[in-house]
This record gives C-alpha cells, structure tokens and sequence, in this order.
C-alpha cells in the first residue's frame, strides 16, 4: 500500500477529478477484538462539507490508524450498513443512488455464515436488536443478521458495492449478495468488481461500479438518472474509505 496518507490521498483526488459533484465519508471498521488496530470501529468523516478540507482531514484520519501485514488487518464491513444507512444515508434527499462501498480481501461475517470463528460471537451471545444506532465491538452480542441487513439496505435505499481483491473473492461477494440477501446484479441491487491493490485500481473500480449502477438504475426505470452517493467502508487491506 505504501505511504497511507499518500494512498488516500490519491485515490480521493483521482474519484474527484473523474466523478461530478463527488462526495464521499469514510468510516474503517476492523473486526472484533481488534484493540492493536486501535479498536473494531473508527468513525473519520461524513458527507458534505468541502472536499479538500475532507480529504485532508480523512487522509490524516487515516495515516493515524494501526495495521498490521503491510496494511492488512480484521475486517467487518457488514456491521456498518445498518450504522452508516440511519446516520448518513437517511438524512439525503432527492433521487441519489445510494452506494455503500466496501473495499476488502476477506469474506463478510453475519449471524449464522460460517465465515465467524469461536471467539467472535461468544457462548450465549445474544442478538443486538439495535444495530443501526451504534457499531457494537462486543462479542456477546450477534453480528448483524440476514434480515437485519436486509432490512437497512431497504430501508435505506442502499446499493452495496463491493471491490474484492481476486476473482475467487469477488465470486464469494457475489454468491453472497444473491444467495444470502436475494439482491438482483443485473437488476442494479448491488455490484461486485476485482481489483487490484492499488489507488489507481480501486478509484477505476469505483468508477466503474458506478457506472454500471447508475446505467442499470436507468434502464430500468422510466425516470431521469439519480445521482451517485457513495459511502463505505473498508477493512486493512486498502485502507481507503470512499
């Protein structure tokens, strides 16, 4: 990844300069038990303002967080939808496509997936009723369920978006979406894209999954284009958050 900085830095600069009217927050959620990366939810910054006060801000946000391998780290990209969908997408208006981006290299963890391993939901775990009002660390607790997720991403009119490193990734985020949640890709309910690690792979396949929504949303539907909202998540690998 080189310098993180610099790396977010670079991919921000390169969505700002390719996508109109571009906006953007940025959260890093690692994973449970993940004090050495500095705990499981780091909140950086949200939408509007100005770009290059945001950029800033959320590159020095970023440098600042721990990781280890090089940059990879836990990664739970799934426990922010409910979070980010009441806290950031509900105070939009208007027609916007709704993007929750995430950025990873690892398979997503829910209730009942067999991707959790014995210490993330502990004996007589119990569920977390109120996922949207907080991101819980705490390993009595459930992560988020199917219905659950599924549940806010209606709720919340959110298109999940995910850049995998790999094909062999990229299929399971996609079996996932489908299988698991019932969205519909060619439907503009959700994307999937492989990438490389790199700011200039990531910010094309940012681009590019955009496109492909917004060109999907208007195929099949009868009004003018929405416009593209992105925010996201990511867990160590990339350590960006569009």
């Amino acid at each position: 990844m080189g310098d993180p900085q610099t790396y977010v830095e670079e991919l921000l600069d390169a969505l700002n300069d390719k996508l109109d009217d571009f906006d953007f927050g940025g959260s890093l959620f690692h994973d449970r038990h993940s004090d050495e990366f500095g705990g499981c939810f780091s909140e950086g910054v949200p939408f509007g303002g100005s770009y290059s006060s945001k950029q800033s801000d959320f590159a020095q946000f970023f440098n600042k967080a721990i990781f280890g391998g090089g940059g990879d780290g836990p990664e739970d990209p799934l426990s922010a939808i409910p979070y980010i969908g009441k806290t950031q997408f509900d105070k939009l208006e208007g027609d916007q496509i709704r993007i929750f981006l995430i950025i990873t290299d690892a398979q997503a963890k829910c209730h009942g997936l067999d991707t959790l391993n014995a210490l993330d939901e502990l004996p007589g775990s119990t569920e977390n009723e109120d996922p949207e009002s907080s991101v819980t660390c705490d390993p009595t607790k459930w992560f988020p369920t199917l219905e659950q997720l599924s549940s806010a991403i209606d709720k919340y009119q959110i298109v999940p978006v995910t850049l995998a490193a790999g094909d062999e990734m990229a299929e399971w985020w996609r079996d996932f979406y489908s299988k698991q949640l019932g969205l519909s890709e060619s439907a503009g309910e959700f994307n999937v894209l492989t990438i490389e690690n790199s700011a200039d792979s990531i910010a094309q396949g940012v681009i590019d999954s955009v496109n492909t929504v917004s060109c999907t949303v208007v195929s099949t539907s009868s009004t003018v284009a929405p416009t593209p909202t992105t925010g996201g998540t990511t867990g160590g690998t990339t350590g960006g958050t569009t």
